[in-house]
């Protein structure tokens, strides 16, 4: 019952595309964009070809729908558009898109795929061509967001207890770990890297959610 109402709600956000062509995936478009493919059969049994194109630098998240290679909806994050006997679901978070699928209408879900020239497309040529070093890099990701959140977690607390009111309600907390103001940054930068890996495969999206 959730699911359908804030399916409604999306899908009344969508609007009307301007029929502008898709512009091909260069290299340097991992700095401004990326983009989902998937094929879907229609009711003639046709294979119809559907992108979704994400800009980044944009002032609110959004999605632009493609079908053959023409823009025939957009809407902002989260998305649900409507297409042939089912919907494509698009969510974002911190690191960008967490979400993108294709539900059918018996609620079957297919994972978009990233243009192969994207950062997720390359992330994922590493994962099928090189499965162990691509294990390695991801057991790293997830150790090192655990240790930035170690580091910084009594920091922000003790920052939280010098409020008035929380300090005489609740005490102060005293920081056993205290860096200063270049090495934190460092460790924020290493915690952002390291969730940016997770987020390339769409992986780990709880422990994501929770830094």
């Amino acid at each position: 019952m959730l699911r359908s109402n804030r399916r409604r709600r999306q899908l009344n956000k969508v609007k009307g595309g301007n029929g502008e062509k898709l512009k091909d995936y260069k290299k340097w478009h991992i700095f401004t964009r990326t983009v989902f493919y998937i094929k879907i059969k229609n009711d003639k049994d046709e294979l119809v070809d559907y992108a979704v194109n994400y800009p980044y630098f944009v002032e609110e998240p959004r999605a632009e729908l493609y079908r053959a290679g023409k823009q025939v909806a957009y809407s902002k994050l989260p998305a649900t558009f409507s297409i042939d006997d089912g919907v494509i679901e698009v969510s974002s978070g911190s690191y960008g898109i967490k979400r993108i699928h294709y539900v059918d209408n018996e609620g079957k879900e297919y994972p978009m795929h990233p243009d192969n020239n994207s950062v997720r497309g390359l992330r994922l040529r590493l994962e099928k061509k090189h499965p162990t070093l691509s294990k390695l890099v991801g057991c790293t990701s997830i150790c090192l967001l655990l240790l930035t959140a170690i580091l910084g977690l009594p920091q922000i607390l003790e920052g939280i207890t010098q409020i008035p009111w929380v300090s005489d309600n609740f005490g102060t907390f005293v920081s056993p770990i205290n860096f200063n103001y270049i090495e934190n940054i460092l460790i924020a930068g290493i915690g952002a890297l390291a969730g940016a890996e997770r987020a390339l495969l769409l992986r780990n999206k709880r422990l994501l959610a929770l830094l």
